[in-house]
């Protein structure tokens, strides 16, 4: 299903529900915040994990996941940098390596296609 105003995702209700039964929990503000960003959304996952981590700062996996997202955007604005400069070779390794950040695996699909995708095109 296409996710917009009149249909959002079901993704999108479950953990809108979860916020809205438990707005100051940690675990769900990391897991939305994990949700986000694996579907390539890193201002709001960083957000998220930023709400959490203001309401346990030792949250274990808000903390890990701060560090993939910072991860993936450093590696993606140095190769927007390789790549407005023409160094393409180098544009591919930081762009791959930024996937390579989220050890998440789907069995069956395409997701790091789809992934790889959404990282490459979010580049300014």
């Amino acid at each position: 299903m296409t996710d917009s105003p009149d249909h959002p995702d079901t993704e999108d209700i479950t953990h809108s529900d979860a916020l809205r039964l438990a707005p100051n929990s940690p675990d769900v503000l990391a897991t939305r915040g994990l949700v986000l960003f694996l579907s390539g959304k890193l201002p709001q996952a960083i957000q998220h994990v930023q709400s959490a981590l203001r309401l346990d700062p030792g949250h274990e996996a808000a903390m890990q996941l701060r560090k993939r997202v910072k991860e993936v955007e450093r590696l993606k604005e140095e190769g927007n940098k390789s790549f407005k400069t023409g160094v393409l070779d180098d544009a591919i390794e930081k762009y791959t390596g930024a996937i390579e950040v989220n050890h998440f695996r789907i069995e069956q699909g395409n997701y790091r296609d789809t992934e790889r995708i959404s990282i490459i095109a979010n580049r300014e």
